[in-house]
């Protein structure tokens, strides 16, 4: 199997972990606006770094000027460690964060710092809200049933399937109204969870949400 080469203008990079290294693909805007960190979906049922979703995202990011890192949660592809049912894994998003926050916005902190994930990658992301404070975080798809509800006061933005197979769409925006009832919902009608076919929708709204003014 060939290995998955970075989109244009990434580099490929391990970063230190908590339990090991990273592996990770990171691209640094040449005139920065902030940055992004995208979290992929789960680790049991051939989720990575790679996924589509996932890339729709760093690349709407990458347009609006924004240095974006993606990585691999532990024990998938080249990253240390074994899965830790979303435990650990939030410790490897920190790491992630922090790595770039240091490393690629050196001069000064940027003016949009930016937490995307999809499915179980929106669990971690949105339970990491608890240490991180990123401007705007944007959740696709969660699992809210398994959400603890954190406070944060950042721009949140969530994006529903309409035929969500995998998860209540009813549930999710139950969820929503009780726990985040000003967060911006979005629902991209006749979407599967995977969002066959609505891709460039996906990457319209992530454009849309991290373009707009912070509040």
């Amino acid at each position: 199997m060939k290995p998955i080469r970075p989109l244009q203008g990434e580099y490929d990079i391990t970063i230190k972990g908590p339990c090991g290294l990273l592996e990770a693909f990171a691209f640094q805007s040449t005139c920065p606006a902030g940055f992004a960190v995208v979290c992929h979906p789960h680790p049991l049922f051939s989720g990575n770094m790679h996924n589509k979703v996932v890339t729709t995202c760093i690349k709407a990011c990458q347009s609006l000027y924004l240095n974006t890192t993606r990585f691999n949660f532990r024990s998938v592809g080249m990253s240390h460690g074994k899965y830790d049912n979303g435990i650990g894994e939030q410790d490897d998003c920190i790491a992630v964060w922090r790595w770039t926050d240091r490393q690629m916005c050196i001069s000064e902190r940027p003016s949009k710092s930016v937490l995307i994930g999809f499915s179980f990658g929106a669990l971690v992301a949105y339970q990491c809200l608890r240490t991180l404070s990123p401007d705007i975080c944007i959740l696709i798809a969660p699992p809210s049933q398994k959400l603890a509800p954190v406070d944060y006061a950042g721009q949140l933005n969530i994006v529903l399937p309409e035929q969500d197979e995998l998860f209540s769409l009813n549930d999710q925006t139950t969820w929503l109204k009780q726990h985040h009832p000003k967060a911006s919902v979005t629902v991209v009608s006749d979407a599967s969870h995977f969002f066959h076919g609505k891709l460039s929708q996906l990457a319209g709204f992530i454009q849309e949400a991290v373009g707009s003014p912070l509040s």
